[in-house]
């Protein structure tokens, strides 16, 4: 084998390990904001609480934020719902944002199960979707996608009507092109840099739109 076989070796072992283990850490429910550009989110159709289809294309355009709920989550999920309708109470109607919530159940979150879970929450139609369908459909954008983990549903100890579905926590940030540019805890300061940076990239585009304006 040459030096330069060996060198070439080295390095690819050097490289993998690097990305396995920035994915592992950005995903991993205590770490911190992780931003950059980690490439565009995959192509999806979907539906949402109000029986309408979505599609990653329909997006395009506007700057969106991606969590991860279902409706029977004992714990967590109720809080992270809370916590997006916090952030979209913070930005307002006036920004030009989308909320997307992707359902890690598929098979019980139906569109009218989501709609009563959004009524829940008073959640914008207009702007904040709750997404379901098939599960193969679910795991390619989330898991393939997104790089969040989806785990298998374990029956709730105390309560037999509720699940228990490990999955990835963080919000995620997605600009007007699709690009994923930020994964962000459920943290107080972290939502607050995740408000910041979602109003940056929605003005992005209102003064891109005006310049187009003004050069016509």
């Amino acid at each position: 084998m040459t030096m330069r076989r060996v060198r070439w070796l080295l390095w690819a072992a050097v490289a993998v390990a690097a990305v396995a283990t920035f994915a592992a850490s950005r995903l991993g429910p205590t770490q911190r904001t992780e931003k950059g550009a980690f490439g565009k989110v995959p192509a999806f159709s979907l539906t949402d609480q109000q029986g309408r289809t979505l599609t990653d294309r329909a997006l395009r355009g506007t700057p969106w934020v991606a969590n991860f709920i279902f409706t029977r989550c004992p714990s967590v999920c109720p809080l992270l719902t809370a916590k997006f309708k916090a952030l979209q109470a913070k930005l307002g109607a006036s920004e030009d944002v989308a909320f997307v919530s992707f359902s890690v159940d598929p098979e019980h979150d139906t569109p009218a199960v989501l709609a009563a879970y959004a009524e829940k929450f008073a959640a914008d139609p207009a702007r904040w979707h709750f997404l379901t369908g098939p599960m193969a459909t679910i795991e390619q954008t989330v898991v393939e996608g997104f790089k969040i983990h989806i785990g298998s549903p374990e029956p709730h100890k105390e309560d037999p009507s509720l699940v228990d579905i490990m999955h990835g926590e963080h919000f995620v940030l997605v600009d007007r092109d699709g690009i994923i540019r930020g994964y962000y805890r459920a943290e107080p300061a972290e939502l607050e840099e995740l408000a910041d940076d979602l109003h940056k990239l929605a003005s992005e585009g209102t003064a891109t739109a005006r310049l187009s304006d003004g050069q016509r």
